[in-house]
């Protein structure tokens, strides 16, 4: 018997070997290779750049918002992003899949004529879009800190918002990315850009060759880990005002320095109410950038295509043990078919919802196909007839 709720939340085990992690900004040192074709190439311009007095300083060419750099002395590396590489360059907020990584690394390493053996990494990084539990905005400003360090707050000409921890081997980076590219729908990143590669080359993951082999579970651990050392404060919490001092990152200062155990019952407390009587916005992260890298793998590892017992609506890139549309697949179809979303828009979505935020939208559309679902459940248990309308 199916529970009463589609019930995505996923499994706490993740001992299963992952092979794909969504990858976007690289830097990548050039080496055992022969430059010599890069300058008989006919299709890479150089635009030299010089010194003070004249003297070369660097050969750059750029393409799909990748740049390949040359210097005098035969260093040469690559930096951008395999994201934006496989959308012309242009953006990096829809969903990057396997499939399409594979497809965006053979196009790089054909232009650029390089193979994986030949990238040495020297930074990069990786993360997840997702859907967020309330809006971006809310939780961008909820980030306080993070193992000691303060979330800087950026801006990027109003255009994008995002908080960052700095530390010295990597960077936690937490975006608005619905914001940065003026989407009507709610794009979360949660990104970790590892710039100091030295712990992963102790583990043999020197090359890109060596990274694609590995097993990505690695970096998943790493990320989960990340928002759970997170303190973030959740402004759904009912009755809130009582503790609005949490919302303050020189009352977490100032403990932490008095007395780590009263830091630490703090900051449990902080997490129990968010649970309760809040939006639970840690556990939530963490189980949709779970959920995120199971179905990235590649159609949820299964070519066996699901549908919505209720709407009929493809839901085979959702977790294995879901049979409902869920925000995340309304998401999708919203991005990749939107007149399949609009029939589902147009039987779930009532009129005085039509000017609200599209977050607000697929909030309410995911709960009525639930509460649809359980009232049929419920005919059914009493012996009468269910009726899909």
């Amino acid at each position: 018997m199916r529970p009463s709720i589609a019930n995505n939340t996923p499994s706490k085990g993740m001992y299963q070997r992952y092979e794909y992690i969504p990858l976007d900004g690289f830097k990548f040192e050039l080496i055992d290779i022969d430059l010599t074709p890069f300058w008989n190439s006919d299709f890479i311009d150089f635009k030299h750049q010089t010194k003070e007095g004249g003297e070369l300083n660097k050969m750059e060419h750029e393409y799909n918002g990748v740049t390949l750099r040359i210097y005098p002395s035969g260093y040469a590396t690559l930096q951008g992003s395999f994201h934006k590489f496989h959308n012309s360059g242009i953006h990096n907020h829809n969903q990057f899949d396997s499939d399409a990584f594979k497809r965006a690394l053979k196009d790089f390493c054909n232009y650029f004529k390089v193979t994986p053996q030949q990238l040495k990494i020297i930074q990069l990084e990786y993360g997840f879009n997702i859907v967020p539990p309330i809006a971006s905005t809310e939780i961008i400003q909820g980030l306080i800190e993070h193992k000691r360090q303060t979330f800087d707050y950026i801006t990027m000409g109003g255009k994008a918002e995002y908080k960052q921890a700095v530390h010295d081997r990597y960077i936690l980076k937490i975006y608005n990315k619905g914001k940065q590219y003026g989407l009507d729908f709610e794009v979360l990143r949660i990104e970790h850009k590892v710039r100091n590669w030295t712990n992963y080359r102790r583990k043999g993951i020197v090359t890109f060759a060596d990274f694609l082999k590995c097993n990505k579970r690695l970096l998943l651990d790493e990320i989960i880990k990340s928002i759970n050392e997170v303190i973030l404060f959740d402004n759904t919490i009912q009755g809130i005002d009582k503790y609005h001092r949490y919302s303050n990152p020189n009352y977490w200062k100032d403990l932490r320095n008095k007395s780590r155990q009263t830091f630490g019952k703090k900051r449990k407390h902080l997490n129990e109410l968010s649970k309760e009587d809040g939006s639970n916005l840690i556990e939530e992260l963490q189980s949709q950038i779970i959920e995120r890298m199971n179905t990235l793998q590649g159609v949820t590892n299964s070519n066996k295509k699901r549908t919505c017992i209720l709407t009929g609506a493809d839901i085979t890139s959702q977790r294995k043990d879901s049979f409902l549309l869920s925000h995340t697949g309304l998401y999708e179809l919203l991005e990749k078919n939107l007149n399949e979303y609009k029939r589902i828009e147009s039987i779930f979505l009532s009129d005085r919802w039509k000017e609200s935020t599209r977050h607000e939208q697929i909030k309410e559309i995911a709960h009525n196909i639930r509460s649809r679902y359980n009232y049929r459940q419920r005919k059914e248990q009493h012996g009468q007839i269910s009726i899909f309308a």
